[in-house]
């Protein structure tokens, strides 16, 4: 990136980018009142002190901005390689703006006519290929992965992107994109057709940076817009509300898909959406990236009495590509991390009882802010002290899913009903075969039953997609699709499965044996049991010291215990670490028994143990543990 001078009245000149450079021209001329804030140019970057005063006054900042103009620097090239010449202001742009303006879901979220469409337009192959192109160049701009764009779209009271000099209102994207969620398809569905997206071009809309950003964003603003008329604006000291917990860490989550110059502001840039953590929490560019992510955490934690973002700890690949020495319960949010959540789409989950997680956090009251858990500690920037109960160990670890698999998942196809799944009855032989070789002893069908629902971890992800699909929330308890619990319909899929046994004919014969997807209960379909097994990805099967199934991180060894810990849904993967002499000593209560300490490999699922079955009900009998 290029840097020039910006000329000031009093002859002084400060330097800026050449990105800036292009963009005062046109962002001057759409001033209304002829005063500008820009972060570049009022806040002396060199100076980390006058840097961490302004940036604690983000959230005001932005909250007080009545109309915040958003540079898209018009280059062909910036957004990726482009074989068109951008003309916003010659049509094109004019185009998308009806689009956005017609486009609508029916009421029961399917797909209605987007209104005036471009095949009718002259030139309709012409001009069709012009959107589709203009709208992908829009949504793979880089614009859209800095880790300070979220407050800038959500928290001003109206946001304008500047394209060149046309200009795209961002309340008519807004109407667009509060109509979907991130995984809504058709919601999806609808955006493609309205765009004339060929399927030739689905993954480049699908992945781009935009469109996710667009999805999450204008879902914030509903929310932000929601506290405004209850007097509860983001930014005024406040507590988290509702599931804004859950939101604060998903966004989190995707800074570790935005880029920044300096690391810290992947924790930064979202302190003007939670202002109220200022109270346990000092931006300071002085500070290692690791103490400011962990800092960040702890006043979360006091603050929201939950620990949500251990659905967010990275696999081992991301492990493998971080430059940071983070403990073992932060995150990484410097890189990319693809393994797929347990509680990323449902809130059902409650292993460690009712009230001690998302939504109804009542009582964790070792995470209060002035109980003793916290008052007069004198522990390390690096530790974490938790309350729950070990509740299993590891007795058997399988071998990767990989291994057992039938058919590789992206050879699959999940639009014929009758093609395969990823592994079939076969495969399930072939884990019990393995568990057999290292000494287990169980009931077959009854291994097999218990293995299956860990597989699809026990049916909430096709709670998920259900819902999903209906447009409804999961954010509630006893949650039925098509009028069924999903317990209840996950075991018919379990039991049908396993009726689908191959014909002795087809086995004699040595033929290939096909399920009959067909025939499957609840409207199951391929595609639906296909996105069951995602879950499985960078995880194995383990067989527990008490005869339970689990599906844990690829990092597991078997003598891992597992716990369940007060302000978390699902139960999580500890390796038990030996507590140094000056760690213990340092503790109020290091004259009772040592606390013991552990790294934390990774969230799991333990059959039997999802729902509270293993809990403790009373929090006071709850075991400390210390987390390095």
């Amino acid at each position: 990136m290029g840097s020039c001078e910006l000329r000031l009245a009093n002859d002084e000149s400060i330097p800026i980018t050449d990105s800036l450079a292009r963009a005062l021209p046109f962002i001057s001329e759409q001033s209304r009142t002829g005063y500008l804030w820009i972060d570049q140019i009022n806040i002396n970057q060199k100076d980390n002190a006058e840097r961490g005063s302004q940036v604690a006054l983000m959230g005001e900042i932005y909250g007080r901005c009545m109309r915040c103009l958003i540079w898209i620097d018009c280059d062909p090239s910036i957004a990726g390689k482009s074989d068109f010449s951008l003309a916003w202001s010659s049509g094109t742009g004019d185009v998308i703006r009806q689009l956005m303006k017609t486009f609508q879901l029916g009421s029961n979220h399917e797909l209605l006519q987007p209104g005036p469409s471009i095949a009718r337009s002259p030139s309709p192959l012409a001009a069709a290929r012009a959107v589709t192109d203009h709208m992908l160049w829009f949504l793979r701009h880089p614009w859209f992965t800095r880790t300070w764009v979220h407050q800038e779209f959500v928290l001003p009271n109206e946001a304008y992107f500047l394209i060149g000099d046309f200009e795209l209102p961002g309340h008519e994207l807004e109407r667009v994109f509060q109509l979907g969620t991130p995984q809504s398809s058709a919601w999806y569905s609808a955006f493609h057709t309205a765009f004339d997206r060929s399927a030739r071009r689905a993954a480049d809309f699908d992945y781009a940076p935009g469109l996710e950003f667009l999805l999450e964003a204008c879902f914030m603003r509903t929310i932000a817009e929601t506290r405004k008329m209850c007097g509860r604006p983001y930014t005024t000291p406040n507590e988290f509300a509702g599931y804004e917990q859950c939101l604060f860490i998903n966004l989190l989550y995707n800074m570790s898909h935005s880029t920044a110059s300096d690391p810290r502001d992947h924790a930064y840039a979202l302190v003007g959406f939670a202002p109220f953590l200022l109270e346990h929490f000092e931006v300071n560019y002085d500070m290692p990236v690791e103490q400011v992510f962990a800092s960040l955490l702890k006043a979360f934690i006091k603050k929201s009495s939950c620990l949500e973002f251990i659905s967010h700890l990275p696999s081992a690949a991301a492990l493998s590509r971080s430059r940071l020495n983070l403990p073992s319960w932060v995150p990484n949010w410097t890189v990319k991390n693809r393994l797929r959540f347990l509680c990323a789409q449902d809130n059902q989950f409650c292993a460690a009882g009712k009230g001690f997680g998302v939504p109804d956090v009542q009582r964790c009251t070792h995470y209060h802010k002035d109980s003793a858990l916290w008052r007069g500690q004198t522990q390390a920037w690096n530790e974490l002290r938790v309350a729950g109960k070990i509740i299993d160990q590891v007795q058997y670890t399988l071998r990767p899913m990989s291994i057992y698999q039938s058919v590789h998942f992206n050879t699959v196809d999940v639009n014929n009903r009758s093609g395969r799944l990823p592994w079939d009855v076969s495969t399930l032989d072939a884990f019990l075969a393995d568990l057999y070789d290292q000494g287990f002893d169980a009931a077959h069908q009854q291994s097999k039953e218990a293995l299956l629902r860990t597989l699809f971890m026990d049916g909430v992800q096709l709670a998920a997609i259900d819902a999903v699909q209906s447009g409804e929330s999961l954010y509630r308890e006893d949650i039925h699709t098509f009028g069924l619990p999903h317990y209840t319909k996950i075991k018919d899929i379990v039991d049908h499965i396993l009726r689908a046994q191959p014909p002795s004919t087809v086995a004699s014969c040595g033929e290939e044996f096909t399920m009959d997807y067909s025939q499957f209960p609840h409207r199951a379909s391929l595609q639906v049991l296909h996105e069951l097994c995602k879950i499985q990805y960078a995880r194995h099967v383990i067989f527990s010291e008490h005869g339970r199934f689990g599906l844990v991180p690829n990092l597991v060894e078997r003598g891992h215990v597992i716990a369940v810990l007060h302000g978390y849904r699902v139960p999580v993967l500890l390796r038990e670490r030996r507590a140094s002499t000056t760690q213990a000593e340092s503790r109020p209560d290091s004259s009772s028994q040592p606390e013991r300490v552990f790294n934390i490999v990774g969230e799991c699922f333990l059959d039997g143990a999802m729902y509270g079955e293993l809990a403790d009900p009373d929090d006071e009998n709850a075991e400390i543990f210390t987390l390095v």
